[in-house]
C-alpha cells in the first residue's frame, strides 16, 4: 500500500494508497499531497471509506507539503514529507502525531513498513532512516552516497530494496534491517523509481536510462521473494516511463500506466509481464490507481482536485 506524490503550485496533489484489496476494509483508502503558495507548502490528507465515491479531508494536521504514505494495517499509518516530516496514526487517521527523525531539513520521499514494527523511510541526499518499534526511535543509516532515494520496499522482516534516482542509480539491499545495505548487481545502473510486490514472492522494480534517442526500459520481475530477478525486456513504443503498476488477480492480469503527456494509457499484461498491450487512452494525465476489489479501480489526477473511479 503505497503512495507517491508529485509537486503542483497552488492545487492539491491527490495520489492513492489502497489499504487492502482483499478484504473487509476494501472501501478504504487514503491520499496525500497538499498545497502551495509563493510563501508557504501545506501538507493535506482525504480518506475515503466507500471505495472513492466520497472523500473527506482529515483535519487536526498542521505540517509541510507531503509526499507519501504507508498503513501497516487498518489503524497504523505513516505520512512523509518535506522537513523531514514523520506523522503519525493509530485510530484510522482520526489523529496524528509527529515522530521524531533527528534529522536535519530534507525531504522524505517513501516510507514502508513490513509489519507493525519494522520499516523505513528514505528521502533526499541518501537519507535512510530505520525503526523495529512502530515509530517510537528512528535511526538513520548511511548508504555512502548523496543520491536521492526515491523507493523502500521490505519483502520480509529482514530483508528490503531501495532505489535511487540519479541518471544512472542503482538498487539497495538489506538483508539484516537495514543496518548495512549492498548495491543488487542483477540491475542495470538507471533511474529506480517504483518497487511494486503483488504476492509474497512476485515482485517488480522499474527503471530507466535516458538517452539522446529515448529511454532505456527496465522492468525486473523476481517469482522467488527476491533471491533472483530477471528483466522482463520491456517493449513498448512511445513509452517514456512507468507511473504505477498493479495486478487485478494473481500474477497473470495487470496494468501499468505510462507517464507522460503524449501517452495517458493504461497497458495490460495477460501472462504475467511477458507482453503488454495498451487499453484505454485517458483525457487527463494519471498519477497513480489501484485496483480494490478485483474490478473496480482508484486514479487519481493532480489538476482540479480529480479523483475518479472506473
Amino acid at each position: 500500500m503505497k503512495l507517491r506524490n508529485v509537486f503542483s503550485a497552488g492545487i492539491v496533489c491527490l495520489l492513492a494508497g489502497m489499504l487492502t484489496s482483499t478484504s473487509l476494509y476494501s472501501q478504504v483508502a487514503y491520499a496525500v499531497g497538499g498545497t502551495s503558495t509563493l510563501d508557504t507548502l501545506s501538507g493535506q490528507i482525504v480518506k475515503t471509506a466507500d471505495g472513492g465515491v466520497t472523500w473527506d479531508l482529515l483535519t487536526g494536521i498542521d505540517s509541510t507539503f507531503f509526499y507519501a504514505l504507508h498503513f501497516s494495517n487498518t489503524d497504523v499509518g505513516y505520512v512523509v514529507g518535506y522537513n523531514s516530516t514523520i506523522i503519525k496514526t493509530s485510530d484510522g487517521g482520526q489523529t496524528w502525531t509527529e515522530q521524531y527523525t533527528g534529522l536535519p531539513r530534507s525531504i522524505l520521499r517513501d516510507v514502508h513498513f513490513y509489519d507493525e514494527m519494522i520499516g523505513a523511510a528514505v528521502g533526499s541526499t541518501g537519507r535512510i532512516i530505520v525503526t523495529e518499534d512502530g515509530g517510537q526511535t528512528w535511526t538513520e543509516r548511511s548508504l555512502g552516497v548523496s543520491f536521492n532515494v526515491s523507493f523502500v520496499y521490505w519483502i520480509n522482516d529482514t530483508t528490503a530494496y531501495i532505489g535511487t534516482d540519479p541518471t544512472a542509480g542503482l538498487v539497495y539491499k538489506t538483508t539484516n534491517r537495514g543496518a548495512t545495505w549492498q548495491v543488487d548487481p542483477t540491475f542495470a545502473p538507471a533511474r529506480y523509481t517504483l518497487c511494486n510486490f503483488i504476492s509474497a514472492d512476485i515482485g517488480y522494480i522499474w527503471g530507466f536510462f535516458p538517452e539522446s534517442s529515448g529511454n532505456l526500459l527496465y522492468l525486473y520481475k523476481t517469482v522467488d521473494e527476491g533471491q533472483t530477478w530477471f528483466d522482463t525486456n520491456l517493449d513498448v513504443d512511445f513509452l517514456s516511463r512507468i507511473q504505477d503498476i498493479d495486478f487485478v488477480s494473481g500474477d497473470s492480469v495487470g496494468y501499468f500506466k505510462a507517464f507522460n503527456i503524449w501517452n495517458r494509457q493504461f497497458y495490460k499484461t495477460t501472462d504475467g509481464g511477458q507482453s503488454w498491450q495498451p487499453q484505454t487512452q485517458l483525457p487527463f494525465e494519471i498519477q497513480d490507481f489501484e485496483f480494490y476489489n478485483g474490478t473496480d479501480v482508484l486514479a487519481f489526477a493532480p489538476d482540479n482536485h480529480h479523483n475518479n473511479k472506473f
